[in-house]
């Protein structure tokens, strides 16, 4: 039974509307869901978030913003995520831990090994049952971006070999993490998307 979902993926890789198609699709079938993103979550860590976002700890440098990303997480855990568990709903997350692994880890170049051991302090084991991996080429990301029109955040405007990193980074973790990772064609249309994921969960749940 699949309790903790999370979403990850590349910047416009389709994650927002899957997070609420899936939370309509369990809400439908009697369950209750809390829906939740990283970094942010409670009032405190949304605060975490502006900063980070925003490029207005960037001066700080990489490792401090892991610091953050994990401060925020610890908050976000504690205050949402754990007393949710702890009631029986499911809970599904638009990132968590594995964006802190590909954007600071491979994306920043910070120390994989050492992130890992800051994140496994801060998270325990509150592990996600699944983590969807919606993947899509760094060409959509940017198209997709373009077509917003909005002004891109701290990441969102990193350069392209930045986000090459990312998408790797992902597909390395999914590799490494077959039992957690589900990697999800992303270029397809919206419903073939959220019925592979249907289905996944379905899986899941026999398992």
């Amino acid at each position: 039974m699949a309790n903790f979902v999370v979403f990850e993926g590349i910047d416009c890789a389709g994650k927002g509307c899957q997070v609420r198609l899936l939370t309509d699709h369990l809400r439908s079938a009697g369950k209750t869901v809390t829906t939740t993103r990283e970094p942010g979550g409670t009032p405190a860590a949304e605060t975490i978030r502006a900063g980070l976002l925003s490029g207005a700890f960037k001066d700080y440098g990489p490792i401090a913003e892991v610091m953050m990303f994990n401060a925020a997480r610890a908050h976000h855990l504690a205050e949402v995520i754990r007393p949710a568990l702890a009631r029986g709903e499911t809970v599904i997350c638009d990132r968590f831990y594995d964006s802190t692994l590909a954007y600071q880890g491979a994306g920043d170049k910070v120390d994989v090994a050492w992130i890992k051991t800051i994140q496994a302090a801060v998270v325990g084991d509150t592990v996600p049952d699944i983590a969807f991996i919606i993947d899509i080429p760094v060409d959509m990301s940017v198209e997709r971006l373009r077509m917003r029109g909005a002004d891109p955040d701290r990441f969102e405007g990193a350069a392209r070999d930045f986000h090459e990193r990312l998408r790797q980074a992902y597909l390395d973790i999914a590799e490494a993490e077959p039992r957690r990772c589900r990697v999800i064609d992303g270029t397809r249309s919206i419903e073939q998307v959220h019925q592979q994921i249907i289905t996944e969960m379905a899986n899941a749940a026999r398992a």
